[in-house]
């Protein structure tokens, strides 16, 4: 009789629950997120972040460890966070940091902890981007001003063929030049700064002022036969080479570094890649003069684009496929002109 009973309850259940009678454990603990957030920290800061709504808790991954960035309930709608370390290498130190509201919903926070250097960059290029006409201006100059002190050598890729270099070196002795930095439109003819503030649209010339920085700083890492050499040179802290201009990289290393520094300054990035040419590069979200938005090349320390290759693209690294239609073309590049000055 038991038996009959508790198989007739079993079915009566069953069918309650197909029909939406009692929920199933799964619909019972389902959870509803609010947006994910990002919150960047400088080595030595705290932050605190107010919430719209009341705080249960506040859950860090890592929170145990030290070294490690942390979040902690403060009010019923603040969170304080402190940083991490954050290496020279890794540049952002990364943790995640779950909190529960009390209505039962939840949010990530992910804390960021930015390398010293690295915000140093930042800081440099944060009023660049932010005003594009004048930050074209500065950077150009500072461009055209490397190549006139000789920081930049105009003739860096002949280095490979000893000959040619020394060679060149003895036809341009004791002759003076001046240098101006310039943009060719499709690969075409060369715009001055004047022509790209008129032509182009912000965020191409955001693009451009990132591609200037990146020639003036970030250099393809090579050997004396102009093969790749991967490392980034073996050094400690990467982003103090690059604030010093010593930086060398090859394609992808350099634009991994370049993407870190778009996203500190609140630039949105991705990184292309193709793996069957072995060639990555980095591209940010642009619009052109018609209102159309595309991914906009810009090379770190290697000029290969290679825009017209099957890419894969996304905002957080190679995580999804693009067509050449939805990437577009390099609307502009930076070229530096050179003039020879008579006596």
């Amino acid at each position: 009789m038991k038996t009959k009973m508790r198989g007739f309850v079993a079915l009566l259940m069953a069918a309650m629950i197909m029909v939406g009678m009692i929920p199933t454990r799964s619909e019972a603990k389902k959870v509803t997120y609010y947006r994910t957030k990002k919150v960047f920290l400088q080595t030595k800061e705290t932050k605190i972040v107010k919430t719209t709504k009341k705080i249960k808790k506040v859950v860090g991954v890592n929170q145990t460890l030290k070294g490690v960035a942390k979040g902690k309930k403060i009010s019923s709608k603040k969170i304080k966070f402190t940083p991490g370390k954050a290496s020279g290498n890794t540049g952002l130190d990364e943790e995640d940091i779950m909190v529960t509201y009390t209505n039962g919903k939840k949010q990530k926070f992910i804390v960021k902890t930015v390398n010293q250097y690295l915000e140093k960059i930042a800081k440099k290029l944060r009023p660049l981007v932010k005003n594009p006409d004048e930050g074209l201006r500065i950077i150009a100059h500072e461009y055209e001003q490397c190549y006139q002190t000789g920081k930049k050598d105009y003739f860096e890729n002949l280095k490979s063929n000893p000959r040619a270099y020394k060679n060149m070196l003895k036809r341009t002795a004791n002759k003076k030049y001046t240098y101006e930095w310039t943009a060719s439109e499709n690969f075409g003819g060369e715009c001055t700064v004047d022509d790209i503030i008129k032509k182009a649209t912000k965020s191409q010339k955001i693009a451009l002022i990132l591609e200037t920085y990146c020639d003036m700083n970030m250099k393809y890492n090579k050997d004396s036969k102009g093969r790749p050499v991967h490392g980034e040179s073996g050094v400690k802290n990467r982003y103090k080479a690059i604030y010093q201009g010593t930086y060398k990289g090859v394609c992808g290393e350099s634009s991994e570094r370049l993407y870190e520094i778009c996203e500190v300054i609140g630039v949105k990035a991705g990184l292309a890649s193709n793996p069957k040419e072995n060639h990555e590069w980095l591209c940010i979200a642009a619009v052109d003069k018609n209102g159309k938005k595309y991914w906009q090349g810009v090379p770190a320390s290697s000029y290969a684009r290679c825009l017209l290759w099957k890419t894969k693209v996304g905002t957080d690294g190679f995580d999804w496929e693009v067509s050449p239609k939805s990437y577009g073309k390099d609307i502009f590049n930076v070229v530096i002109r050179r003039t020879y000055a008579e006596e």
